[in-house]
């Protein structure tokens, strides 16, 4: 099922590839193509993958399934899609070197995790740790937990719940990522 998803303007999807890309903590956990973008996220105790674009500008979610809605919702806040920068491009006028960067990031909103299960085990990774460290950590955390869902002859992982993580040992959790006090 294809979705329309609503965009509070300016939003540029290409800006969005472009972060996901560069963002190490996003770095091989999702399909990133030229114009679409694939992930997976767990709905009740299963992955269940959608995919964004942006064809003609309409930024779009396939989703297949009974969480069809649900889906969209989160990638709709995965992508940031309905912040209002209007405030950003405002403050940004007056600022020069600012106004420069904004320019170059026009319509880029702000990629977000996908769930708060997700920036939690983050959170706990960079804890005083480097960034590609960080993004390594959970990507073994995804390695070992994450809820796999195969998707055009690749297997996405996606984040457990925030009910399943918190219910995961100490001492599984140190071994799974290779870090004892992270977990």
């Amino acid at each position: 099922m294809q979705l329309a998803l609503d965009v509070t303007r300016p939003y540029s999807f290409a800006q969005t590839l472009a972060f996901v890309r560069r963002f190490p903590p996003c770095q091989g956990d999702y399909l990133v193509t030229d114009d679409a973008l694939t992930a997976a996220v767990t709905i009740g105790d299963r992955a269940v993958s959608f995919t964004l674009s942006a064809p003609r500008g309409q930024l779009v979610v396939e989703v297949e399934g009974a969480h069809a809605e649900a889906v969209a919702r989160c990638a709709v806040d995965f992508v940031g899609a309905r912040d209002d920068l209007a405030p950003l491009y405002a403050a940004a006028q007056d600022d020069p070197p600012f106004a420069a960067l904004v320019a170059q990031l026009h319509g880029l909103h702000h990629v977000r995790f996908l769930t708060l299960a997700e920036i939690a085990v983050y959170c706990v990774m960079m804890q005083r740790t480097p960034i590609k460290l960080a993004a390594a950590l959970k990507r073994r955390f995804l390695a070992r937990f994450g809820v796999p869902v195969e998707v055009a002859g690749h297997t996405l992982r996606a984040m457990p719940s925030l009910d399943a993580v918190a219910a995961l040992a100490p001492d599984e959790l140190g071994a799974a990522i290779g870090h004892a006090r992270k977990g």
